[in-house]
C-alpha cells in the first residue's frame, strides 16, 4: 500500500498560481473552505479583487486569504513574487502551479526562449527554486497543470540549440548537427500554437525533472492533464473529468498517497512518450537550460 497522508488541513499554506481560471479558483476556494490559509496569485486587478471576495466569504475566520499579482511572461515578477511570500510566511505545503498564458498569433515568436516558454515554464521554475527552502520545512508538494494540447509539442531549446524534443529519436540524433541557418529560418517561422504546444511539453519535462530531484529529500511533484475525455492513469484505475470542480477535488487528493507511479498523472494512451519524459539526459538538458536562462534573465 502507497504511503498515506491527510490532505492539507486547517493552518497549512499552500500557493495558487493561475487563481482566477478555472481550475485555480475551485481548487483556491475549497482550500479557503478547509481553513487553509491561501496565497492567490492572480495577473488581472479586476479578476482577482473579485476572486479574493469569494474566498473571503467562505474562508475560516483564522485563515484570511492573501491576494497577490505578478505577470509571468516577466521573469523579475516571478522573483519579486518569490520574495514578497517569503516576507509572508517561513513555510509552504503546497504550490498548485496553475497559471498559464497562450500568446495571440501577432506576438513574436522568434525571442530565446518564447514568451510562453517564460510564462509557463521557466517563471513556475523560478518560484519553485525560490521557495523551495519554505516547501522543505514541510516536505511539501508541488502540483502542475498540463495542457491536453502539450501532446502536440516538442521542445526546442534556443535557436541556436541543436536539440528537438521527438520521441522517436535517440540521444545521439538530439545531438545531430543542424545547420544554424535552418534553424534560424525554422524559429522565425514557426507556429505560435506549437510553440505554446512546445511550452506544455517543457513543462511536463520539467515537472518530472522536479520530481526525480526531489525524490530522496521527501519532496515531491506532480503533473495533472487536464481534460474532458477519460484517461487511463498509469497505475490508477480511469477517472473522468466532466467539471473543474471534480478535476479540483482530483488534483487535491494528489497529496494523499505518495509516491504515485513516476510521481505524475500520466495518461496511458499516450504511453510511447512515457519513456523520452523519463530519460535523464532530456530532464537535465531542460533543467540545466532553465537554470541558464533564469541566470540572464533575472
Amino acid at each position: 500500500m502507497p504511503e498515506s497522508r491527510p490532505l492539507l488541513t486547517p493552518g497549512s499554506y499552500a500557493l495558487v498560481t493561475g487563481a482566477t481560471n478555472p481550475l485555480g479558483k475551485a481548487v483556491t476556494l475549497e482550500l479557503a473552505r478547509r481553513g487553509v490559509h491561501v496565497f492567490m496569485v492572480a495577473r488581472e486587478w479586476d479578476h482577482g479583487f473579485a476572486l479574493r471576495e469569494q474566498v473571503r466569504a467562505v474562508a475560516r475566520a483564522d485563515a484570511e486569504p492573501e491576494l497577490f499579482f505578478a505577470e509571468f511572461s516577466l521573469l523579475p515578477d516571478a522573483l519579486a513574487l518569490a520574495e514578497r511570500l517569503k516576507e509572508r510566511t517561513d513555510q509552504l505545503d503546497a504550490i498548485f502551479h496553475f497559471s498559464g498564458l497562450k500568446p495571440g498569433p501577432d506576438e513574436p515568436t522568434a525571442e530565446e526562449p518564447h514568451p510562453s516558454f517564460i510564462y509557463n515554464v521557466l517563471s513556475p521554475f523560478v518560484l519553485t527554486r525560490k521557495l523551495e527552502p519554505l516547501l522543505d520545512k514541510t516536505k511539501g508538494v508541488i502540483i502542475g497543470d498540463v495542457a491536453s494540447e502539450w501532446k502536440q509539442g516538442r521542445l526546442d531549446w534556443s535557436a541556436s540549440d541543436d536539440a528537438l524534443w521527438d520521441t522517436s529519436l535517440t540521444e545521439e540524433e538530439f545531438t545531430e548537427e543542424v545547420p544554424e541557418e535552418d534553424l534560424e529560418e525554422t524559429v522565425q517561422a514557426e507556429d505560435p500554437e506549437r510553440l505554446w504546444a512546445d511550452a506544455q511539453a517543457g513543462r511536463l519535462l520539467w515537472l518530472f525533472a522536479q520530481a526525480r530531484k526531489w525524490s530522496s529529500g521527501g519532496l515531491h511533484a506532480y503533473a495533472l492533464k487536464a481534460g474532458t475525455e477519460n484517461l487511463a492513469l498509469t497505475g490508477f484505475l480511469p477517472f473522468l473529468y466532466p467539471r473543474v470542480d471534480k478535476l479540483a477535488m482530483r488534483a487535491l487528493k494528489l497529496m494523499r498517497n505518495l509516491p504515485l507511479p513516476h510521481q505524475v498523472w500520466w495518461p496511458s494512451d499516450h504511453s510511447r512518450r512515457l519513456p523520452a519524459l523519463e530519460n535523464t539526459w532530456l530532464q537535465d538538458t531542460l533543467w540545466d537550460r532553465l537554470c541558464g536562462w533564469s541566470d540572464t534573465l533575472s
